[in-house]
Parts: structure tokens; C-alpha cells; sequence
């Protein structure tokens, strides 16, 4: 069908807000908003914190009464954290370690360990999709105990540095920890072995004090006896084994051993001055429990994959330098905290080392949250950095104690009250700094063109306004009424900032009848396939750029598509966009006679 101007002139040029199969707040990934740069400040952070210290207190005292606690948190627009907040168990540590808890105070984190192994290739320009052989040809030669084929023997030609990174090779988890290595009685099912078919070494202080620790000669000697789990890329398994490997590629590349390279560059230039690669610290700067821990344990050749020891000031120092980009570039590095693989839950995917836990239940418009996790545990140790790049969050949580107190789930429990508590409030102060910034009416007289943001309860800004040469572009060909929101693209220069459009022309009841239908959540978002889809003029009708002075304020809006220029008006924005109250109120009266109504 051949389109005149006449009939896009009688479109009203709504093309903007062609019907598509699209439900509500189906912002693309990534922040909504620019995050807020000074959270410290807002009241919501404060009476969350508040409220944070209130419940650990509590539940430290009941439940963890012999456990050590230490929880920062950190904006990256601000220097000095926002949460440091440590607890000195009320009944006591062992007297070798620290006194007191404090921002200094060195605790065994374990997996966190991990994300050196994997950022350290990176550092050094070795590409992820690079084959490990290529660095580590050795791997060909390790002994196999029985005839190679597909079951017995590791593929090692198809194993790359990012399936060893994401734990995607499929090859075993373990070497040093073998059931048949300790005087249990492990039952009758159980057969005595002789002493050739288990490993002759161990990790020091956790298997048998009579084997010695495992050596990268052990290693080589005798992992392959060890069937792979999977065939690579087939599935994740958690393999401290993979770790390691890294850790050797990143020795044969930099021809440096392997804990000289992370300390003296990273280490050193972060100012992590009390983060060790493996080597117990002086115990005196410890959060060592009374009984029942791993402080010492030497993890031997896996070192590099659980070995480390740190604190909170040094975590956070490690975790700010990430988000600023001071460890490697801006795509590498949203390449490196971006999901590889699903795993058996539906809220956490596999990256780079890191558990990207994904949340859709801690703000008000129920989109989802990632969150980069890295946890680790070692008996009487939890450990966990997480970042929380929509909102530049760093958060870091170390745990010391019994057994029966520092557990998995005290420090997943941990991490998703701070996360469930913290989001919010941060989601609020970055609407509130936006409704300064971009909140307002943006006009141009000489064409008869308005524009209006808002901010509300959904994501991104709230275009209530459209009207470009008279013409309103809110309302579809048909007559039907579009709702548009703008999002941050990340593009972006010292006097511009680029934004896109996603709109919906449907319903809330249309959304929800089609949705009944799907049996995948969400399945009405059509941001994948609908962004740039339309232009005109090779302009895309989804851009909008902000241009701000020189002061970095915002001074007015550019849609390039229709070569209109929006000057923002001068004063303050108007309030944030409010749910009608009178509306709220007879829609709870009314639900109120409802259930009274059926009672009686």
C-alpha cells in the first residue's frame, strides 16, 4: 500500500504510538534512571538504614549471639560509605583475633576469591572466547584412568577462558576434597580403597593432617581420572578446578606468579592493603570465631578460587572500581558482569564468576532487578560482594562464627533484607533527583509545540505531554490514547544525553487478557523486537535528547525525528504525578461494603 503525505497528515503523524502488542513498564535492561549522586542525603536512605540497624541488632542478639557481623554499603557518586556498620558478637571471639569489629577488621572470604582469577585474563587482553589450550597445552597430556571417549575424558580443544570463568566447561568441581580421604565409617556401602585410588594430598586442616597439601603437580598428575560432569557449554557446574586453571593462564601470560600479579596490580593501585591471596594474616586483625574455624586453612593450588582474606574498606575499594570502570573498560566491563547461562532457579543466571540474582518484587513498578553477587563460605566464614549496577550500589557483607550460626543461609537472608530495603528507597532518591532534572514543561512557541515530563510510580520519565505544530501525538491513527516513557540509553556526551521512547497503546485489562493466554510471564513486552523500528528521515521516532548547559543542567530537548527543539521552562518542576485520591478513596470504600456485604 502506497503511503501519501495526506494520509500521514491525517495520522496526525502518531507513529509514535502505532498499536502494538504492548504491555505496560517494559523498560529495556539496565537503570530507568540516571542512579542518584547524593543518596546519603535522602531521608528514604535514612530511615532505611535506620531501620537496618535496628533489625541486625536484634536478630545478632537472639540468633547469632557468637557471630561476628560487618555490612558497607557505597554509592559510587559518593566518597565515604553510607552503611559501615559492624557488630561485635555479645558472646565473644577468640581472644587471638581483633577486640573489635570495624571497617579494617579481616575476615576469610572465600568464593569471593573467585573474581580475581577471571578479571586478571581480562586485564591482560586475553579474549574469552580464546581456547584454554592455547595458554595451558599441557591440559592434553593429563592421564586418563581408563579408555578416552566422551564420557571419561575432558574435551579440552572445546573448553574456552569464558566457559571456565561462567563454569560452563562441564569439567569436574573438585580435586583435593575426596570422601575417601577421611577416618569416617562411611557405611557398608561404602568399600575400603586402597590408598593409589583417592587423592594422596588434601586441603590443609580440613582432610586428614597426615596428607600433604595438593601441589599444581598433583594436579596434573592425576585429574583426569576425574569423569567431566557435562559436555562444554552444556550446563553450569560450580568448579573451583576451572578457577585455578585461570589463575595459571594469567602466570603463563604475564610470566608473573600468579599472587604478584593481583597484588601489584590490583591489589596495589586500589589501596586493598589488607587483602591477602592465601596467606593467613596476622591473626590479631581477625574476626575469628571461638571454636569450629577456618581461619589458616590453606586451600593449597585452589587458593586462587577460595584462599582470599579481606574486609569491608578493601571490598568496597574493589567493587567502586568496577562500576567506575578503573579495572578495565566500559564495554568489557559490562560485558563481564552480564548473565552467560541460566541455572536451575529462575531468579539467578550464571556470569563471569559472578550469580546474578534478579529480583521483580522490591520496587513499586515490579520490573527486574539484577543484582551481581559473589558469595563465598569456608567453615565459620560467609562472605559476599554485590553490586547493584542500576542503582552504582556496592554492598559487602562478612560473617565469622560457629557453624551452626554462619551458615549459607544467614548470609543469603542477609543479602536479600539489605537489597529488599535498600532498593527502594535509593529507586525514590534517583525520582527525585530526576524530577529536578528533567521534570518540567519543555516548550517551543515558534512551532506550537509542548512537551511535559513527569515523574510517577512507573520507570523511566512520564511524557504526559506531546503536542509537535499543534498536533497531538499522544492519541494513535485510531483514536486511541498512547502512553510513552522515556529511558536512558547510556549514550551520552558532555552537552547531551540520548533517550529512548517505549510506548503502549493497550489497555490495562487488554495487557492482562493477553497475557491469561502465554504461559511465559510478560510476554506482551515487545521492547526486543520495537525499538528503532520506526524513523523518518533516517531519524529514529523513539530518540529524544536532553541538552544540558554548561553546568551539566539541563536546558532543553531535541526531538531530532520531527526537527523540533524543546527549551525547558524556567522554575521549579512540578511535583511528582500523585494516583487521584478522591479515586483511591471511593475504590477502598467501595471494597470495604464489598467484604461487608459478603460477611453479612
Amino acid at each position: 500500500m502506497l503511503i501519501t503525505k495526506r494520509a500521514l497528515q491525517g495520522a496526525s503523524l502518531t507513529w509514535l504510538a502505532l498499536p502494538l502488542t504492548n504491555a505496560w513498564y517494559c523498560p529495556p535492561p539496565g537503570p530507568v534512571l540516571p542512579a542518584a549522586k547524593s543518596p546519603s542525603t535522602s531521608p528514604h536512605i535514612k530511615e532505611a538504614i535506620d531501620d537496618l540497624f535496628a533489625a541486625l541488632k536484634l536478630v545478632s542478639e537472639t540468633w547469632y549471639p557468637n557471630t561476628a557481623i560487618s555490612v558497607a554499603a557505597k554509592s559510587l557518586h559518593e566518597e565515604t560509605p553510607f552503611i559501615s556498620h559492624h557488630i561485635y558478637p555479645i558472646g565473644g571471639l577468640n581472644t587471638s583475633g581483633v577486640a573489635v569489629i570495624d571497617e579494617e577488621t579481616v575476615y576469610r572470604v572465600s568464593s569471593v576469591s573467585k573474581l580475581f582469577p577471571v578479571l586478571a585474563p581480562l586485564r591482560l587482553g586475553v579474549s574469552l572466547e580464546d581456547p584454554v589450550i592455547k595458554y595451558l597445552p599441557e591440559l592434553r597430556s593429563i592421564r586418563v584412568a581408563e579408555a578416552p571417549d566422551a564420557i571419561t575424558t575432558v574435551e579440552w580443544e572445546h573448553i574456552t577462558i569464558g566457559m571456565l570463568a561462567s563454569h560452563m566447561s562441564g569439567i569436574a568441581a573438585e580435586y583435593a576434597v575426596d570422601l575417601a580421604a577421611f577416618p569416617f565409617d562411611l557405611g557398608p556401602a561404602f568399600q575400603a580403597l586402597d590408598e593409589k585410588s583417592f587423592p594422596p594430598c588434601a586441603v590443609t586442616g580440613l582432610n586428614p593432617e597426615t596428607l600433604p597439601r595438593c601441589t599444581r603437580a598433583d594436579f596434573f598428575r592425576d585429574f583426569g581420572v576425574r569423569h567431566p560432569v557435562f559436555a562444554p557449554g552444556t550446563a553450569p557446574v560450580y568448579s573451583n578446578i576451572g578457577i585455578f586453571l585461570l589463575s595459571l593462564v594469567v602466570e603463563v601470560v604475564s610470566k608473573t606468579p600468579y599472587d604478584t600479579f593481583i597484588q601489584q596490580n590490583i591489589f596495589g593501585p586500589l589501596g586493598m592493603t589488607n587483602t591477602t591471596t592465601g596467606a593467613a594474616p596476622n591473626a590479631s586483625y581477625g574476626a575469628i570465631a571461638v571454636n569450629h574455624t577456618s581461619w589458616g586453612l590453606d586451600l593449597g593450588f585452589e587458593n586462587p578460587s577460595g584462599g582470599f582474606y579481606s574486609n569491608t574498606k578493601d571490598l568496597l575499594a574493589f567493587g567502586n572500581a568496577i562500576l567506575e570502570y578503573k579495572l578495565l573498560d566500559p564495554v568489557m566491563t559490562r560485558k563481564w558482569l552480564s548473565p552467560v547461562a541460566f541455572t536451575d532457579s529462575s531468579g539467578v543466571m550464571v556470569g563471569y564468576s559472578w550469580e546474578i540474582m534478579r529480583a521483580k518484587n522490591i520496587t513499586g513498578d515490579g520490573r527486574i532487578i539484577p543484582a551481581n553477587y559473589k558469595s563465598g563460605h569456608l567453615p565459620g566464614y560467609q562472605a559476599a560482594l554485590i553490586l547493584v549496577p542500576d542503582y552504582d550500589l556496592v554492598l559487602t557483607i562478612l560473617v565469622a562464627g560457629p557453624l551452626h550460626e554462619a551458615t549459607e543461609s544467614l548470609l543469603q537472608h542477609f543479602g536479600s533484607r539489605f537489597i529488599e530495603r535498600m532498593v527502594p528507597p535509593l529507586d525514590q532518591a534517583a525520582k527525585d533527583e530526576a524530577l529536578i532534572r528533567y521534570g518540567g514543561v519543555y516548550s517551543d512557541p515558534a512551532s506550537n509545540s509542548t512537551l511535559k515530563i513527569e515523574l510517577d510510580h512507573g520507570p523511566g520519565l512520564s511524557l504526559t505531554e506531546l503536542t509537535v505544530r499543534g498536533t497531538s501525538l499522544l492519541v494513535d491513527p485510531f483514536g486511541k490514547p498512547a502512553r510513552i516513557r522515556l529511558y536512558p540509553s547510556n549514550l551520552k556526551t558532555k552537552g547531551r544525553e540520548a533517550w529512548r521512547s517505549i510506548t503502549s497503546t493497550l489497555t490495562d485489562e487488554e495487557i492482562e487478557t493477553i497475557e491469561s493466554g502465554l504461559i511465559w510471564e510478560q510476554g506482551t513486552c515487545p521492547t526486543l523486537g520495537t525499538l528503532d523500528r520506526r524513523g523518518y528521515g533516517y531519524k529514529s521516532l523513539d530518540e529524544f535528547i536532553f541538552q544540558l548547559d554548561a553546568s551539566g543542567k539541563v536546558k532543553g530537548l531535541n526531538y531530532r525525528a520531527l526537527d523540533v527543539n524543546f527549551e525547558k521552562n524556567n522554575g521549579l518542576p512540578e511535583t511528582q504525578h500523585q494516583e487521584p485520591t478522591e479515586d483511591l478513596t471511593a475504590l477502598l470504600r467501595a471494597l470495604l461494603v464489598k467484604l461487608e456485604s459478603r460477611q453479612a
